[in-house]
């Protein structure tokens, strides 16, 4: 898929809700995680969708620390630059939609 021009992105190595977990884990499952798929496809992975929509204070500086340069939880919604580059919202495009459906939701 990375060949094919899709962007690959971080989630974690195990699907930890950053909310219910120690710094420490927080930042070895993101650096970990990161490290592991640039990897496989040989290049950065710049971008994090924070399982279960787990966001903390920390896990946002962490991020920033590990080098991600965005984060985006599961609040649907249309990103935008005042949500902060670690705090953004995101469209769920699924299996089940069409060409239409997408054109939908990113308008």
């Amino acid at each position: 898929m990375y060949e094919d021009g899709m962007e690959i992105g971080s989630h974690t190595v195990s699907h930890i809700d950053a909310r219910y977990n120690n710094n420490e884990t927080i930042l070895k499952q993101y650096k970990e995680s990161k490290e592991f798929l640039e990897s496989i496809i040989g290049d950065k992975i710049e971008h994090f969708c924070y399982p279960y929509g787990g966001v903390t204070e920390y896990a946002k500086k962490a991020l920033r620390e590990v080098g991600y340069k965005t984060a985006v939880r599961t609040t649907y919604g249309k990103a935008n630059y005042s949500q902060g580059l670690y705090d953004l919202k995101g469209i769920v495009i699924d299996y089940y939609n069409n060409i239409n459906a997408f054109l939908n939701k990113i308008k």
